[in-house]
């Protein structure tokens, strides 16, 4: 289970930059927290059965939220690295990216910062690690970015 809390989100989130030109930055944050701390708790009841009908239905629901949190948290760690410059918030920035251009435009991300993925699929394709039964995307033959990775890499921003 994660080492993420709730209260270290809304801790975190005093510390997000561009509060004085955004302070709904702050609130942002506290809710994709929020949001990624219920879906770690679904997933530990989902995944103890996933041959259960109620929770193969429960996975689309989850499956869904998973993919808009993604999408929040992409937004978020856009506008947030136009004033903060820190080499983690380009790298948080850029594994989002790598999950929500191919999930929201079908098609493989572009070479930006000299970075080229020219292996991946061109959509982020849902799934399960084997190893770690963590919900996340698999984005080129032997590439799997779970949502626990998403959610450390903006957690650990602050």
């Amino acid at each position: 289970m994660s080492t993420r809390t709730l209260q270290g989100w809304v801790e975190k989130s005093h510390r997000v930059s561009g509060l004085r030109e955004n302070p709904f930055l702050m609130y942002d944050l506290q809710s994709l927290g929020k949001l990624e701390y219920r879906l770690v708790q679904e997933w530990e009841v989902i995944k103890k059965d996933l041959t259960n009908p109620e929770n193969i239905f429960a996975f689309d629901s989850h499956s869904s939220l998973s993919r808009l949190w993604v999408i929040a948290g992409y937004e978020f760690l856009r506008q947030i690295s136009k004033s903060d410059k820190r080499p983690e918030v380009e790298d948080a920035h850029e594994l989002f990216r790598r999950v929500r251009v191919p999930m929201v435009k079908y098609e493989s991300p572009d070479d930006r910062n000299g970075i080229s993925y020219a292996a991946d699929f061109g959509m982020a394709l849902l799934a399960l690690s084997q190893d770690t039964q963590d919900v996340g995307w698999a984005v080129a033959p032997e590439v799997f970015i779970s949502r626990n990775d998403l959610a450390s890499a903006l957690y650990n921003l602050y």
